[in-house]
């Protein structure tokens, strides 16, 4: 396989202290990060904007999005997944909190549709499709929901010992675990497509540039993170894994919009926000699985 190019496109420092993110959000204009001295961070691609000095508590969860307000965990939520409007169904937010609860809600009318127990540890991992939720937790397992009615569809053995993280690509479900693995499942079958070693420990975070998955994780000792470009799949045992960057100390979190990376990391001590920029690979990779 030929890979793009990936180019740096910005490094921004958000404090000359030490600090540790505990929120991330970004889309095709923003980028919102909350550290944990109380200060939300808002950024554009190249230069920030604003930041917001809060007094109470640490920001466990930031989004951009229009006003709504929507009331129904009682524990710390952890995932927001927003699923697009189908024909079937309308538009719906998928929560999860640290009390296992996953909530479904409308986003006509901003109600609680399904208040469901997804798991009896915290809910890392939240994917959507038109007509399935899937979750991920502690339990080694990734449980598939009927959206519309609640009920659970299928309890799949995934990751050991905790699922992490979902993706949605196509028919497809992409998961990680602290267990190192990327696992490429379908959806008409609930079957393993694929299974590749992509960091020696646990991915840490992930997500999805057209077919390609990009994945920071701890590789070689604990003590640096390193964020990875993988691409399309060979033949069994056959990985195609290209590092991004250099090696830092610790890879929060990580967003593709359009064609770049937003990577939210610990370097040098200071936290920082790297913008990557790729060329077009979409025509250059497939489906993985």
């Amino acid at each position: 396989m030929v890979y793009p190019q990936v180019q740096l496109l910005s490094t921004q420092v958000l404090t000359e202290g030490r600090g540790a993110q505990t929120a991330f959000f970004a889309n095709e204009k923003y980028i919102a990060i909350a550290l944990d001295d109380y200060s939300v961070h808002v950024l554009n691609h190249k230069t920030p904007i604003r930041k917001f000095n809060l007094s109470d508590d640490c920001v466990w969860a930031v989004a951009i999005v229009e006003d709504a307000t929507f009331t129904g965990h009682e524990a710390g939520i952890s995932r927001l997944k927003v699923v697009a409007r189908t024909p079937s169904h309308g538009e719906r937010l998928i929560s999860s909190s640290d009390d296992g609860v996953m909530c479904i809600w409308s986003l006509e009318t901003y109600q609680c549709l399904h208040t469901l127990k997804a798991s009896e540890s915290p809910v890392y991992g939240l994917a959507a499709g038109e007509k399935w939720v899937a979750t991920g937790a502690g339990e080694e397992k990734i449980k598939i929901w009927d959206k519309e009615y609640g009920h659970l569809i299928a309890d799949i053995e995934a990751h050991s010992p905790v699922v992490d993280g979902l993706r949605v690509y196509n028919d497809q479900l992409v998961s990680t675990g602290t267990d190192g693995l990327v696992k490429i499942w379908s959806m008409a079958s609930y079957e393993l497509l694929q299974s590749v070693k992509m960091h020696d420990h646990a991915v840490t975070t992930r997500d999805l540039l057209g077919g390609v998955i990009v994945t920071g994780g701890k590789d070689g000792g604990y003590e640096e993170d390193v964020c990875g470009l993988e691409g399309e799949y060979g033949e069994e045992g056959d990985e195609d894994i290209k590092d991004i960057g250099s090696p830092v100390i610790v890879i929060w979190d990580l967003a593709c919009v359009g064609n770049r990376i937003v990577v939210s990391s610990l370097k040098r001590g200071k936290p920082t926000v790297e913008v990557w920029e790729v060329e077009d690979m979409l025509t250059q990779t497939r489906s993985p699985g």
